[in-house]
């Protein structure tokens, strides 16, 4: 009696893994249950139960709006943006400014930005680099960034006419935060890394040694950048 019953038990527990429940939303809005088998690049290939009877067939993808698996959602791919404005505090803001940021290819965009950098207006332009491919479903984005400017800036507190701005090529990395259901911009954070030349360290050891200035602190081989981009495209 109880071999009976486990059988019994084994072929309902089978039964449920084997016909549990996908669903397929079709671009018209009608619905299939099914159980999906296998995909391929042009068609998801299912098995329907027909008055207890197993049947096999396919939906081409392009007629498809959206398919949940029973124990997944199939996370729909990320909308990227094409020209954004930015609002932030790093080199690639111009310091404590803006940017605008174009996309003539979806890894590949340009930007300007502008704003106060402490002894002056600073400004860098350069490219972004976004490492995703087409198929891309993760909210956060990984890029690289590489721009010429202002990348130092040496600020005299009691003798303004003494700060002055270095302008040089910086490098560095970040990544973008997006939310999937907002559309109005995303966060952005970068570490970058200035590439300075001996004219920064020269003017330094001249204000020091000729004009009697002191530093609370040196300038640093590393600096962040943090952001949010407005999407208009």
């Amino acid at each position: 009696m109880r071999s009976k019953l486990l059988l019994l038990l084994i072929s309902i527990l089978t039964s449920l893994s084997v016909y549990s429940q996908d669903t397929i939303v079709r671009a018209n809005g009608s619905i299939i249950l099914c159980k999906i088998q296998r995909e391929d690049s042009s068609s998801v290939y299912i098995t329907l139960k027909k008055g207890g009877n197993d049947m096999s067939t396919f939906v081409n993808k392009s007629d498809i709006a959206s398919i949940k698996y029973e124990t997944k959602q199939v996370k729909p791919r990320v909308q990227f943006d094409k020209i954004t404005i930015g609002l932030g505090l790093g080199m690639d803001y111009g310091g404590i400014g803006g940017s605008l940021l174009i996309y003539p290819q979806t890894n590949f965009g340009l930007f300007l930005g502008g704003g106060y950098a402490l002894a002056g207006f600073g400004y860098n332009v350069g490219v972004k680099i976004r490492l995703i491919t087409e198929r891309h479903t993760s909210i956060i984005s990984p890029y690289l960034i590489g721009m010429y400017g202002y990348n130092s800036a040496i600020v005299i507190t009691n003798a303004t006419d003494y700060s002055k701005l270095f302008y040089g090529p910086t490098f560095g990395f970040g990544m973008d935060f997006r939310s999937r259901r907002a559309r109005i911009g995303y966060w952005t954070l970068a570490i970058l890394f200035p590439i300075r030349g001996s004219d920064v360290s020269n003017y330094i050891d001249d204000l020091k040694n000729n004009h009697g200035a002191t530093f609370s602190n040196d300038l640093s081989p590393v600096a962040f950048s943090i952001g949010y981009r407005f999407i208009l495209n």
